[in-house]
């Protein structure tokens, strides 16, 4: 049986004469008194950890001296560590020299472990300092939480920051003055006040900068920080921050004694100021009324389009055939002219609404588009193109050979309409009345032009009216779409009519109707009758668009209106004047092959 002093793991020291494992030979003899080997000390190896299991038999010192064939010596009490070395190394000697039949044998084996790395003395130090300084840190972050608990109770914006204010520690300057005599002057004063000046910019509340602006007051009343200070107090005072830089600072917190009121000097009649009466103040003008302007289908505005003054346009792009056309403002125009032939007399004024022209004449290639949309609907076409080709026209020449019924279905298949006489007219002179685009000299052809000449569209840039709008004194003709009346002038000439038209019927047979452009003195003026059937190799056209109302045949003064009688303020009601006869409807178109005498062009 083992001893009874023997623990469960027991070491068993090498057999001598054998080195231990993991360690240099050493020449040290087994007796434990010899001196130490000298030389350099080796690092201490981690021993190793024997186990022990228990024997099968039913006495183990009997089995192991039997094996031996040596009694088993008593276990001496006293001596309990030298027998279990002795015990020990015996076995390890038995091991050693019979291995084979001490594996077979069930008795008790001895095994040998290493021992871990971890479990050694500097191990278990390094684990005591660490634990010792987490210690530490939590008695040391617990002191500051308890010192934070007992200094808080602050303000909300000081929540989060514990500001200890000296004047509470030391007492109030005035004190601490009488206490301790401090300079009250030069750099040495200056430079006290100028830090406590910058402890107060840099204060957290209102009353803590109070506080030691009063500190600079009181205690350094002479430097030039104090004077600042007293400045800062004002402000304090008037409900202000005390520095202009820093905002944050509310005033509002503090609550300050107010002023006395001086007191009330006596009124007298000769200190006593009578106010003059408020001026009247002009009534504000209404603002303009937003308008949006909606073009109709199938037309858009130019890429380099401007917004005229009245939400319009000025340039847009008609979609069916491609033509620019020109914004002519609303207003009033000049129409006719003084001393010139009866047709083109008296000079009146007339009142249009904005409405849009054609920059130039319908071209060669704009019909040609034309052409082949009616084509396809299986109708006839006038002027076909070869008899265009036989004038030796080109797709930028202006179309000619076209007869007012034509220039018509062209100008509704496009979207668009024949411009009246006023507009065609008011859009060539412009607002100032011009006889010529150029004014009263003479053409500034760069060669001379022909009259009743075709050019290509655009071809003269001087021949540009003030809208914008090119070949106006010359090239083509133009069908316009009032009937042609020798003296229709002379019944405008008493009042400013409003988007006149020609007269309600053609007065001739058979019915003309008016062209204009293209005089041989390049007069903006001139006009002239043909019959609608009429198709000359200089006579061509271009088309309108009426955005604001469509012009009124036979169209007499714009109707005013009358104020309500007996209100206070009314004007007297205008002498009664005789009114235009009311437009008719005019009668349905018919197609021109059928009957092109009753052709109306409204």
């Amino acid at each position: 049986m083992a001893d009874s002093n023997s623990s469960e793991y027991d070491l068993a020291p090498p057999p001598r004469g054998t080195p231990p494992p993991n360690r240099p030979p050493s020449s040290r003899p087994s007796d434990e008194g010899a001196p130490p080997p000298s030389g350099p000390r080796q690092p201490p190896k981690p021993l190793p950890r024997l186990s022990r299991m228990a024997a099968t038999g039913p006495d183990d010192a009997g089995a192991d001296a039997g094996a031996e064939g040596k009694p088993s010596r008593p276990t001496d009490a006293g001596s309990g560590r030298a027998s279990r070395r002795d015990r020990n190394a015996e076995r390890l000697a038995r091991r050693k020299a019979g291995s084979a039949e001490e594996d077979d044998e069930p008795g008790n084996r001895t095994l040998a472990t290493p021992t871990p790395t971890l479990d050694t003395v500097e191990t278990r130090g390094r684990v005591r300092l660490i634990l010792g300084i987490m210690a530490a840190s939590a008695v040391v972050l617990a002191i500051a939480m308890i010192v934070r608990a007992v200094g808080g109770g602050g303000s909300a914006d000081t929540a989060d920051v514990y500001v200890i204010d000296s004047t509470q520690m030391f007492g109030p300057p005035a004190a601490r003055a009488r206490n301790a005599a401090e300079p009250t002057g030069g750099p040495a004063a200056e430079d006290a006040a100028q830090s406590l000046m910058a402890r107060a910019r840099s204060a957290l509340t209102i009353q803590l900068a109070h506080s030691y602006l009063q500190r600079i007051v009181d205690g350094y009343p002479d430097t030039q920080a104090a004077a600042t200070a007293r400045e800062a107090l004002d402000r304090i005072a008037d409900r202000q921050p005390p520095f202009p830089d820093i905002p944050s600072l509310a005033p509002e917190v503090i609550v300050l004694a107010p002023a006395p009121a001086p007191a009330p000097e006596p009124d007298t009649a000769a200190d006593r100021v009578v106010a003059p009466p408020p001026e009247p103040q002009p009534a504000p003008e209404p603002e303009p009324e937003l308008v949006v302007r909606v073009l109709p289908n199938g037309f858009s505005p130019a890429p380099d389009a401007e917004e005229d003054s009245s939400g319009w346009p000025s340039r847009i792009v008609c979609d069916r055939d491609g033509m620019t056309m020109v914004l002519v403002p609303a207003g009033v125009y000049i129409m006719g002219r003084d001393g010139g032939p009866p047709s083109e007399s008296p000079a009146h004024r007339v009142e249009l609404p904005p409405f849009y022209l054609d920059e130039h004449e319908v071209t060669v290639e704009q019909f040609a588009r034309y052409r082949e949309a009616l084509t396809q609907r299986g109708e006839t076409v006038l002027p076909r193109p070869e008899e265009l080709t036989r004038l030796g026209l080109t797709p930028r020449h202006p179309v000619v050979l076209t007869s007012a019924q034509e220039a018509l279905r062209y100008a509704e298949w496009a979207g668009k309409s024949l411009p009246t006489e006023a507009q065609w007219e008011a859009a060539s002179r412009g607002p100032d009345g011009l006889i010529r685009p150029w004014g009263a000299a003479p053409p500034p052809w760069p060669r001379q032009r022909t009259n009743r000449s075709i050019e290509p569209v655009r071809a003269y840039p001087a021949d540009r009216s003030a809208a914008g709008l090119f070949d106006m004194a010359a090239n083509a003709w133009e069908w316009t779409a009032d009937w042609f009346e020798g003296g229709v002038y002379g019944a405008r000439a008493r009042f400013v009519a409003y988007n006149p038209g020609g007269p309600e019927r053609p007065s001739s047979q058979p019915p003309r109707q008016t062209v204009r452009g293209s005089s041989p003195s390049h007069d903006l003026t001139y006009r002239e009758g043909m019959p609608v059937t009429t198709r000359l190799p200089y006579l061509g056209f271009r088309c309108a668009l009426n955005v604001e109302g469509l012009p009124i045949a036979g169209a007499g003064p714009r109707p005013a209106p009358t104020p309500v009688q007996g209100s206070p303020g009314a004007a007297p009601p205008p002498p009664p004047r005789q009114q235009p006869p009311q437009p008719q409807p005019p009668p349905p178109r018919q197609q021109p092959t059928t009957n092109p005498g009753t052709l109306v062009p409204f």
